[in-house]
């Protein structure tokens, strides 16, 4: 522990250390700023928004537990199959008994309750999934997959026969750690701004319109509400990417009337299997102004499944702006994922029999092991 917090927080150099090792804790060196830089500096820390975003698996792991404990139907079940399982691991002469007993065309006491829990949160799993990636997007799929797995979960309240109560502890509680979310599509109806309630923040809303895979699917399919609400939801966001955009200052070059390419097709999840639609292939006209620039991406975004960091990275130069303002927004990490594994990864080279490890080679060593990809 003492290690970690040396490492993260550089301590003042003793005569052990590199004299070639930077001096962190120097104020000095942090105010030695020319005045050509001064108000360029003063700038941009201004206009840096330092806001920390709650975990998105976290938050979702405490939405299943809560379920759970609500529901006591499965406290039964689930502490059989929790010592049976015990057992079927530690000899396989017993399991190959039970296996013989019970084959697919049987069923034990609680089979049907076990199986229908398993439908219920393998939406769950799938969410996490997503939400937990280190090399791809991540923050995108947040919105669509909590407005996803809520109609999910109203699909089971009508499909379910043993786990009412599971599934509407599941819905309660998801509403509740989300409410943010609901808020801003207008699901929820609260006296409170929006961003000051869970999951408020309006980057999990542009995060999703500037991802090509959700765009405004999850709008027309998972939004419960009028067509009118719909509708202003829409000229909301699309309104928020407008100032966004307005924002920053296009390179010299990207015009934005270079010959668009097909894009690559993608697979889709099947969480999000309903929100690509068959559409006619349009001819768009290269403008060069923000208004037009989010409508012809909508257009192009309702043609076929693509990756968004491919999508982007093609697009550059065909949408100059929304480019920009995508590299901010999606760069956002939607869980502490990564992070943790990179403690993972300090805790397996900090050993031990390592214990004499400078704090600089330290660093070293989980930077090489964290980017041996890059290379």
């Amino acid at each position: 522990m003492k290690k970690a917090f040396t490492v993260c927080f550089p301590s003042a150099k003793t005569d052990d250390e590199d004299d070639d090792e930077d001096e962190l804790g120097n104020r000095c060196m942090w105010e030695e700023v020319s005045e050509e830089y001064q108000d360029d500096v003063e700038s941009i820390q201004s206009s840096c928004r330092q806001q920390r975003l709650q975990c998105f698996a976290h938050s979702l792991q405490l939405v299943v537990r809560d379920g759970l404990k609500e529901t006591k139907t499965l406290n039964s079940a689930m502490s059989k199959v929790t010592k049976f399982c015990s057992l079927l691991h530690s000899t396989c002469r017993l399991k190959e008994a039970f296996e013989a007993e019970y084959g697919a065309n049987r069923s034990i006491p609680e089979w049907c309750q076990l199986k229908e829990l398993v439908d219920i949160l393998a939406p769950f799993l799938q969410a996490t999934d997503l939400t937990q990636g280190e090399k791809v997007v991540t923050v995108s799929a947040a919105l669509p997959c909590v407005l996803s797995l809520n109609s999910h979960l109203i699909h089971m309240l009508n499909a379910s026969r043993h786990l009412v109560g599971l599934v509407k502890a599941l819905q309660k509680s998801l509403q509740r750690r989300f409410q943010g979310m609901f808020a801003n599509v207008r699901m929820d109806e609260t006296a409170q701004p929006p961003v000051e309630l869970p999951f408020g923040d309006m980057v999990y809303m542009l995060s999703a319109l500037l991802d090509p895979s959700f765009c405004l699917f999850w709008l027309e399919q998972d939004v419960l509400a009028p067509d009118g609400v719909k509708s202003e939801v829409k000229e909301m966001m699309i309104d928020l990417l407008l100032v966004e955009a307005h924002k920053v200052t296009i390179p010299e070059g990207s015009s934005g009337e270079d010959e668009e390419e097909p894009p690559v097709p993608a697979k889709t999840p099947r969480l999000f299997s309903g929100y690509r639609k068959k559409s006619t292939k349009k001819n768009a006209d290269h403008h060069t102004s923000c208004k037009d620039e989010v409508i012809r991406y909508i257009q192009v975004c309702s043609e076929e499944v693509v990756d968004c960091m491919d999508f982007w990275q093609k697009h550059a130069k065909i949408f100059p702006r929304l480019y920009l303002v995508s590299m901010k927004l999606l760069a956002v990490p939607a869980t502490s994922a990564p992070v943790e594994r990179v403690f993972s990864h300090g805790g397996l080279i900090m050993r031990p029999h390592r214990a004499r490890l400078s704090a600089k080679t330290l660093s070293s060593l989980i930077f090489l092991k964290c980017n041996h990809s890059v290379a």
